[in-house]
């Protein structure tokens, strides 16, 4: 269940990359857009400022999930660092170890 979150915590962060893209773009045409605005009439200049609103509400969510939201191999790091402490890694060279001896007498016995 834990890979399939951090498959979708990736396609979520690609998403918002492709979003604020798309939102940069637009704050570069609504900056040229404020700067002539002078050809606009009022009712187009109001619309015009609401959909400058919206981009830059987008641009900003956007580069909060690219911000803070980690990529898989991140996600992976984060997993492994979790179980890789001291104790497991003791417990893991013990128990290579019984196993190793095991073989031993086990060829021993053959023998």
């Amino acid at each position: 269940m834990i890979f399939y979150w951090m498959s979708v915590l990736d396609s979520i962060k690609t998403v918002s990359i492709l979003f604020l893209i798309l939102s940069s773009v637009g704050i570069v045409i609504c900056i040229g857009v404020f700067c002539a605005n002078s050809c606009w009439d009022e009712d187009d200049m109001a619309l015009f400022k609401k959909f400058a609103r919206v981009v830059t509400a987008v641009f900003a969510v956007s580069v909060l999930l690219v911000v803070f939201v980690p990529s898989e191999k991140t996600m992976t790091e984060m997993l492994i660092a979790k179980f890789a402490t001291v104790e497991n890694a003791n417990w893991t060279l013990e128990n290579v170890k019984n196993a190793v001896d095991y073989i031993v007498e086990a060829m021993k016995t053959l023998k």
